[in-house]
Parts: C-alpha cells; sequence; structure tokens
C-alpha cells in the first residue's frame, strides 16, 4: 500500500517540501474540499467522564495541528475517548486485583504456619481441645483462602480480556481511522492541472 500524502500543514510546518507554492495551494483547496468546515466536538458523555475528557483533548489538539479536527471525524474521536477510558478502569482493575491476591498470598502462609504449629503441638502429646478447634478453624480459613484466590485469579483473567478487546476495538479505529483520512488525501491532486486539462474536463462534463 503506497504512503499516504501528508497534509498541507505537515508539509509546511516541516519546511522541506519539494512542492511548489501552486502545488501546496491546490493540495490545501483539496483537502478543504473533503472536510465538512465545522468545527470538531465533544460529546457530553466524554466531558463528563475526566478520563475521557482528558484523553479527547489531547486527541484533539494532535488533530487541530493538522488541520483534522473537523466534525467529520468527531465521532471517532469521541468513541477513542471513551475506549481508552474504559481501559484505563480495566487497567485500574487489574492493579487492585493483583494488590488482593498479594495480602492474601500473605494471609495463606500466616495461616499455614499457624496450621503447622499446631500439628506439631499435636504430634508431640499436647493435644487439648482447644488447639483441635484452633487448627480445624485454621484449616478451613486455608481452603476459604483458596477459593478465594481462585475467584480472584478468575477475575483477574476477565479484566485480562477486557483490555484486551478495548484494546483491539482501538486498534480498530485508529486503522479505520487512519485509512479514511489516507484515502482522502490520496484523493487530492499532487500536480496542478495545465489548463488544457481543465478544458478537456469542462468539455466531458458538457457532453
Amino acid at each position: 500500500m503506497a504512503r499516504p500524502s501528508k497534509p498541507v500543514a505537515v508539509l509546511e510546518s516541516e519546511k522541506k517540501s519539494h512542492r511548489t507554492k501552486a502545488e501546496l495551494e491546490q493540495r490545501e483547496k483539496g483537502e478543504a474540499a473533503l472536510l465538512s468546515g465545522k468545527r470538531c466536538f465533544e460529546r457530553e458523555s466524554v466531558r463528563a467522564n475526566p478520563v475521557a475528557h482528558k484523553e479527547y483533548q489531547r486527541l484533539i489538539k494532535l488533530m487541530r495541528a493538522i488541520g483534522k479536527d473537523d466534525a467529520l471525524y468527531a465521532p471517532e474521536y469521541n468513541r477513542y475517548s471513551e475506549l481508552f477510558s474504559e481501559e484505563e478502569f480495566y487497567k485500574g482493575e487489574i492493579v487492585a486485583l493483583q494488590s488482593e491476591l498479594v495480602s492474601l498470598r500473605g494471609l495463606t502462609i500466616n495461616a499455614a504456619a499457624a496450621a503447622n504449629i499446631i500439628s506439631e503441638e499435636i504430634e508431640t502429646g499436647n493435644i487439648s481441645e482447644e488447639l483441635t478447634v484452633t487448627l480445624d478453624g485454621l484449616l478451613e480459613n486455608i481452603s476459604k483462602l483458596h477459593d478465594q484466590r481462585g475467584k480472584l485469579l478468575k477475575q483477574l483473567s476477565d479484566m485480562d480480556l477486557k483490555v484486551k478487546q478495548k484494546r483491539e476495538a482501538m486498534l480498530a479505529l485508529e486503522k479505520e481511522n487512519c485509512m479514511t483520512v489516507s484515502a482522502a488525501l490520496r484523493t487530492v491532486p499532487k500536480e496542478v492541472q495545465k489548463p488544457e486539462e481543465d478544458a478537456l474536463l469542462k468539455a466531458l462534463r458538457e457532453e
């Protein structure tokens, strides 16, 4: 696939384009014809979400720098910002679950150590109803801790899947948006039309 042409704003900012002033002017007119001429807008749902709002502001600033903050792209930019917010949420859930797993592991180790001490006491003949009850309680707690750990691992796996799904959706949107912009830019003539070409096109339209 051919590399997409750079917008005029980018070419001018680089200050190293080999194109003539006339070519740049024609490209600029062509690009303008592909836009609605209305400024991009932020949806209420995005504005109300601090994470999505911040991402939208970052994204629109970049798009504005290359003249792509047009209302035509608003749905994609808003959708992308919302997906980014959702991805960040699930990433936060993963961190919280990982922290719970660490704490749970510590509790399990401590409970197992206490159970071993009590078992040794029982083996040496220091058997008492209190020790037996304590040991039974510890073993039951250890079993519950293992069950809880299994549930947390399942939740962690689900969160990982959610993050993966969000990232795939974001990547698909990025590709779609890039291809849409690239396809639009490829329709912009790179060369200045010659007078005879203009006359020919006019004649063809009149037929």
